[in-house]
């Protein structure tokens, strides 16, 4: 904004994702491979039932809806296959998707793979204080180092340091294991002991512990929606998600 002949400050680059079966990664157990053939990282993990791997490194064009190419979907499953000792099977994906990275660019760099994934902050004119690069798993510094170079920029005097290292996530304050217990006492289908008979209930146990995990000591609510509007249904067959969620988050 300040130099309308600027060097363009961010680089996109493309990175995949595939979903496979979750066979391929036993609970508690992942893999990461440090350096490919091309010295990148690919890695696999057990997620949400299923085994999530990835990624790839591409410089690309900005688009709204990005799409996985058969190629980069190829290098995930050729990195695999050098350290196991199965052939992942491309009939194994189940899905894929793509995703746009915002890096930080020197514009002297030659590709993608050489372009610090790190935020960077800085200040080329005075009072202008730019932040570029980061992620979504990393917000949180970022905007703890952005407002740092906007308060020493100004010559501000804050009141006290940046407490938000320390600030749970709506739903976490006061979370523990056993709120799923609870949760699933009042909600879950149960059987009576007499007759095994089927006691109405709004969801099934994987449903509440998905409502336990994702939404913290906020679970509850979405559980009495589910219940009062009579919301319960799943959304897509083989997931926890419910309907109640939909409204709840609406």
């Amino acid at each position: 904004m300040a130099n309308k002949d600027a060097l363009p400050m961010i680089c996109p680059s493309s990175g995949v994702h595939i979903v496979l079966p979750d066979y391929y990664s036993p609970d508690g157990m992942g893999l990461i491979v440090p350096k490919t053939k091309d010295g990148r990282v690919v890695f696999m993990l057990p997620w949400l039932g299923r085994t999530i791997a990835g990624t790839t490194d591409s410089s690309t064009s900005i688009t709204p809806l990005p799409e996985p190419n058969e190629n980069e979907i190829q290098f995930i499953l050729d990195a695999i296959c050098d350290y196991l000792n199965v052939k992942v099977r491309c009939t194994d994906v189940l899905s894929a998707w793509s995703g746009i990275r915002p890096l930080a660019v020197d514009p002297n760099a030659k590709n993608t793979e050489s372009i610090s994934r790190d935020h960077v902050v800085s200040e080329e004119y005075p009072g202008l204080v730019t932040i570029t690069g980061g992620k979504w798993t990393t917000y949180r510094s970022m905007a703890e180092d952005a407002v740092n170079a906007a308060i020493k920029s100004g010559k501000l005097s804050p009141s006290n340091e940046c407490i938000t290292s320390n600030l749970r996530l709506i739903g976490g304050d006061g979370w523990e294991p056993s709120l799923f217990t609870a949760l699933a006492q009042q909600y879950v289908r149960m059987k009576k002991s007499d007759g095994g008979k089927v006691v109405p209930g709004v969801m099934d146990t994987a449903a509440a512990k998905h409502l336990s995990h994702a939404y913290g000591t906020l679970a509850e609510r979405v559980a009495t929606i589910a219940q009062n509007e009579n919301l319960g249904k799943r959304l897509a067959h083989g997931y926890p998600y419910q309907e109640a969620e939909v409204a709840y988050c609406a």
